[in-house]
């Protein structure tokens, strides 16, 4: 793991605690962003681990139901991420990066392990969560194949994705003419 990242990836997850014990637990969307640069970037497999388990872990926290009808769930969930994450924070410091990855592991089955009733929105959620973070890494430039390997999302899914969220018709990505190009190639070449 390169450092800069590793670095990012600390200052993420210390304030993904700090949010979860204050109960931002909308903010951790913000913070699984955070990280999606790195991913693209570097194609670091830990920062995409990072924006998916924050994402999910998001997800699953802002459920009003799971909070009112599995309250002591809901708070085991609270204290066991936490705690997962702190840990996660001591083995990155160490550059202990096994001891890392097992916990970002660890984690996902705690969200995984909240009540079989709701199996199905956390399987969702894990599964969202990844499929948006490969449409954001993809936005990055990194190819269709390479994203789905990364995440292991089938590409048909992050294409079909990109497509519900009219991804390809922002203006930033509309390409223009090859006459348009070699006006400009001129215009910069005649200004020198």
């Amino acid at each position: 793991m390169e450092d800069n990242v590793r670095g990012d990836i600390l200052r993420v997850l210390y304030q993904a605690v700090e949010f979860i014990e204050n109960g931002n637990f909308s903010e951790l969307q913000t913070l699984s962003d955070q990280v999606i640069h790195n991913a693209s970037v570097y194609q670091d497999e830990y920062s995409i681990g990072v924006a998916t388990m924050l994402y999910a872990l998001s997800k699953v926290l802002q459920k009003e139901i799971i909070k009112r009808e599995h309250f002591k769930q809901f708070r085991k969930l609270l204290s066991d991420s936490t705690e997962m994450i702190k840990t996660m924070i001591k083995n990155a410091e160490n550059f202990n990066f096994t001891g890392f990855e097992a916990n970002l592991k660890d984690v996902l089955k705690i969200i995984n392990s909240i009540d079989e009733s709701y199996n199905e929105y956390i399987e969702w959620a894990i599964n969202h969560a990844k499929i948006k973070k490969a449409r954001k890494i993809y936005e990055h430039g990194v190819s269709l194949g390479r994203v789905s390997e990364l995440l292991g999302v089938p590409e048909w899914e992050v294409m079909r994705y990109a497509a519900e969220t009219k991804f390809f018709e922002r203006k930033e990505l509309k390409t223009i003419s090859v006459k348009k190009r070699l006006e400009n190639a001129r215009k910069i070449f005649e200004a020198k």
